[in-house]
């Protein structure tokens, strides 16, 4: 399939993964707090994309999350939307967990439903995450896609992040889906004629047929915010398709209340010479 109908679904995971935090201070200076974040991003193709997430503190010890996410094509048919919904306890203390559950995809083309949840453990100098995940790709086809079916899989991400050197940090993050037996699939034909229909590699990514990733981060803390250098590679099944994504991320603390981020993306496929380039900005306001 042409890989120049991708569209920018996976920075919009970038960039849920990326919302600013302020790490550097404290643990016992740092309190919840609510916070609504907006952002808007372009690539070289043309496409766009808009998100806004709400977090909202019940307690000092829970926050609930939303959040709205849509993307633009230059191919109508590759336009796509996610909803989400989180339930987490404060993730400053040193154990925190938390659930979310999210709808992805494009209605009677492909829809994903996913439920994962998060345990966190924070100490001096280091944190970890282990994330499982439930999924399940309900993909359309046949005559005016009246015919569909479910795909189920479960994931594991797990992430380790290191803190000790003064004003920077590293990151590392890997995950795993397993899929269920899918022989309808097995069948060439089928499966362009579903794939065929939606945008490629970074769609696929986002809907839950990411077969594994694995990430790489460094940054460094300013006294204004903080820079953050992402590489990450990512398989998707079905298609013979490595994705590779570079990207750039300024956080600027502006005042107490408000920060602006912004993230600049490169990414390329090995089916495809043409790197997409993207920027998002980003916006988050506190109380």
């Amino acid at each position: 399939m042409a890989q120049k109908n991708k569209n920018k679904n996976i920075y919009l995971g970038l960039l849920i993964c990326l919302l600013p935090v302020q790490l550097w201070a404290e643990e016992n200076d740092i309190t919840p707090s609510s916070s609504i974040y907006f952002s808007a991003g372009l690539d070289t193709l043309e496409n766009t994309n808009l998100q806004v997430q709400i977090n909202i503190e019940l307690s000092g010890f829970q926050q609930i999350s939303a959040g709205y996410a849509q993307t633009t094509s230059t191919n109508e048919q590759s336009n796509s939307s996610q909803r989400f919904i989180g339930l987490a306890t404060n993730p400053y203390e040193s154990f925190s967990m938390g659930t979310e559950f999210s709808i992805w995809g494009k209605e009677q083309v492909l829809e994903t439903r996913s439920l994962r949840s998060d345990i966190f453990i924070n100490l001096d100098s280091w944190s970890f995450s282990a994330s499982p995940e439930l999924n399940v790709v309900t993909i359309f086809y046949g005559t005016n896609n009246s015919k569909n079916r479910d795909i189920y899989a479960k994931g594991l991400s797990l992430s380790a992040n290191y803190y000790g050197v003064e004003n920077y940090f590293v990151g590392f993050n890997v995950y795993q889906n397993k899929f269920a037996d899918y022989p309808f699939l097995d069948n060439e034909k089928i499966r362009d004629a579903v794939f065929s229909r939606i945008s490629t590699g970074t769609q696929l990514l986002m809907s839950g047929l990411e077969e594994n990733h694995s990430r790489f981060s460094i940054g460094r803390f300013f006294n204004w915010g903080s820079l953050e250098f992402n590489w990450m590679k990512s398989t998707t099944s079905f298609i013979a398709s490595n994705t590779y994504i570079k990207s750039l991320l300024m956080d600027i603390q502006i005042n107490k209340t408000v920060s602006l981020s912004i993230i600049s993306s490169q990414q390329t496929s090995s089916d495809d010479n043409d790197a997409i380039y993207s920027i998002d900005i980003g916006s988050s306001i506190y109380w």
